[in-house]
């Protein structure tokens, strides 16, 4: 006979920082439910009701959002911006105005 276990405020925060790590991969909530629930069937631990799978993964995205903005919102360093130009020209865009005026 299969013995599981209840899903408790500690696997809570366990599975929340768990698929916040999954967030860095897919911003996809479907996904991100359909890895919870493998995972807390192969641990045998009582699958919680949608409402609490939800919120789980909601706080999840929310929680990863707040780790990527500032990683893709901080300043180029000079070694990037040359690389984005050359790969820029390399394209055969010509340096426009735009680009000047997003790297100030």
């Amino acid at each position: 006979m299969l013995e599981r276990r209840p899903f408790t405020v500690p696997e809570y925060r366990g599975f929340r920082g768990w698929l916040t790590q999954l967030t860095l991969h897919t911003h996809k909530p479907v996904a991100l439910a359909d890895q919870l629930i493998e995972r807390l069937r192969s641990d045998q631990i009582i699958v919680p009701p949608i409402q609490v799978v939800d919120r789980l993964c909601g706080e999840a995205l929310a929680r990863g959002t707040r780790v990527v903005y500032p990683v893709l919102t901080e300043p180029l360093d000079d070694d990037a911006r040359a690389a984005r130009r050359t790969a820029h020209a390399a394209r055969g865009h010509a340096d426009d105005s735009n680009e000047r005026r997003l790297l100030r």
